[in-house]
């Protein structure tokens, strides 16, 4: 039936209508007693205040003073902690530093110890290389002395030896010379040979007077 249903919506409009009324002023309620709860609350610390102020500002007035006084207690505390760590670590960045310098010094003495035994060393050889090449200079002087006496000597020799040499070569070329005369003298005065001898002449100077040949030209 559209009547019974447009009934029944206006009912429930109705009902939603007293519905949001009742949940307005149910609203508007809780707003007005938190507001007073709100102005209790504040006006409660308020009084409290005014009450505990005359008491609270002396305490808060030491308890202020006593935890600077800690607070500094503990920066002074802090303070010397640090000053004695810093001491501490200057303490050892001197030892420290005292040992580099030790151990640089000693470096620097060795190296210096080291230096002088090098140029010591190089000093000494260079005395040996001196004295090697005033050895090998004098060794030289004297192999060549001696060379040129050994020289003088060989060439006196030889000379004296050519001259021995040459007067045996004479004495015996003469000698030779002599011999081989006396030979053919003897062969030519031999009578024995005398013949043999005009033989070879006669063959001689037939081949002397011979017409040439591929064999003699």
């Amino acid at each position: 039936d559209k009547k019974a249903k447009q009934f029944r919506l206006a009912g429930s409009h109705i009902r939603e209508a007293y519905r949001l009324i009742d949940l307005r002023q149910m609203f508007h309620r809780w707003w007005n007693n938190c507001v007073r709860m709100i102005n209790q609350e504040v006006a409660e610390n308020a009084d409290w205040l005014r009450r505990v102020r005359f008491v609270f500002r002396p305490w808060r007035s030491y308890a202020h003073e006593q935890a600077h006084l800690k607070r500094m207690e503990v920066v002074t505390l802090e303070n010397k902690l640090r000053f004695d760590r810093m001491m501490v670590e200057a303490e050892e960045a001197a030892q420290q530093l005292m040992k580099l310098n030790q151990e640089r010094a000693e470096r620097l003495r060795l190296e210096e110890l080291k230096q002088k035994e090098e140029e010591k060393e190089r000093k000494l050889a260079e005395s040996r290389r001196q004295l090697k090449l005033e050895k090998d200079k004098e060794r030289r002087a004297i192999l060549s002395h001696q060379r040129e006496e050994r020289r003088k000597r060989v060439k006196k020799e030889m000379k004296r030896m050519k001259k021995k040499y040459d007067k045996e070569w004479e004495e015996r070329t003469v000698k030779a010379f002599q011999r081989a005369k006396d030979k053919i003298n003897a062969f030519i005065e031999s009578p024995e040979n005398k013949i043999a001898i005009d033989i070879r002449f006669e063959k001689l100077k037939k081949s002397f007077f011979m017409n040439p040949s591929p064999e003699t030209a």
